[in-house]
């Protein structure tokens, strides 16, 4: 789960083998770097390729993966597996609100075929942290992965759920889970649902603040979706043609073909209502005052002659 390539031939081992090896799904075999076995020739390991490496006496031991120290780049560079296109990637911190350092990282990337289960060229298993360390992991399948691709992009029109699990040994713990998003090269929303207390947070917004409780580890769900720009309208296949903007503090609707007034109200995240509003007949837009509002995702709720529609709405 690196940004550049790994130098393995840089990191200090203590009882583990001078090599590493890669998963061929295609073939179902292992292919190896090392000075005896040449399936791979090159030591640099590709970004986001998982691999596996092998003790060979008790309590072995990899040095730190500071990519300061052990990371390497070129213009041409060698890998078994090679990335062409460059992945979209978030991370999912989560740390305890009395002792930051006691912390966990989960790793999502969007990459065109592959699934939310295991793929072994690109993911990797959660192993569970120490008891008194929290542990965030992506579920499916029964495959539980610290490192998961999925197929997933802007071009997708389907929000993209995925299950996420959560441990620790302290039960009542306060927790957080911050996005760490400045690997993504596209725009999306990204929301945390918590089924526990039957809310939606926006990630981008702020970190999300929890109270664990070891009965619901299965709490969380990661919700993705691509985003239009919202500074010029854009339309939605509805019945009344809608559409929105964002001008200096003011939402702007566009409502084409609503032959009736048109009564709505706007809601944020969980689920307050946060203003009223009444869209006349036949105007050609209509302004809201949302200076006020947090930035942020809301949703807008109208009630029009065909009956009631809800659009998602980003305040910037």
């Amino acid at each position: 789960p690196f940004t550049c390539a790994l130098d393995f031939s840089t990191l200090s081992r203590g009882n583990v083998n001078n090599s590493f090896a890669v998963y061929n799904k295609g073939e179902g075999r292992y292919y190896s770097y090392s000075q005896s076995s040449p399936d791979i020739v090159s030591p640099n390991v590709a970004p986001m390729q998982s691999f596996w490496v092998r003790a060979n006496a008790a309590n072995p031991t990899l040095s730190s993966m500071t990519m300061a120290t052990n990371g390497t780049v070129g213009s041409t560079p060698t890998f078994y597996k090679n990335q062409t296109v460059i992945a979209d990637r978030l991370f999912l911190n989560v740390y305890e609100a009395a002792n930051p350092s006691k912390a966990d990282d989960f790793l999502l990337a969007m990459v065109a075929g592959t699934h939310e289960a295991n793929d072994q060229e690109w993911d990797a298993f959660k192993r569970l942290n120490d008891n008194d360390m929290p542990s965030l992991m992506s579920v499916a399948n029964g495959d539980e992965l610290a490192i998961n691709a999925i197929d997933y992009s802007p071009n997708n029109i389907k929000t993209k759920k995925l299950q996420l699990r959560f441990v620790s040994g302290k039960n009542n713990e306060v927790y957080f889970i911050e996005l760490q998003d400045s690997l993504l090269t596209n725009n999306y929303h990204i929301e945390l649902e918590d089924l526990k207390l039957r809310k939606m947070h926006d990630l981008k917004a702020q970190p999300y603040k929890f109270v664990h409780d070891q009965n619901a580890e299965y709490r969380f769900v990661l919700h993705l979706s691509p985003v239009t720009t919202v500074n010029s309208g854009h339309s939605h296949s509805t019945n009344v043609g809608f559409g929105y903007g964002i001008n200096t503090g003011t939402l702007v609707l566009k409502l084409d073909n609503a032959p009736t007034d048109v009564a709505g109200s706007l809601h944020d995240l969980n689920g307050r209502r946060v203003m009223e509003l009444r869209y006349p007949a036949g105007a050609d837009q209509h302004g809201l005052d949302v200076s006020t509002l947090a930035s942020g995702v809301y949703v807008l709720k109208l009630q029009t002659a065909q009956g009631e529609e809800v659009h998602k709405i980003i305040l910037p």
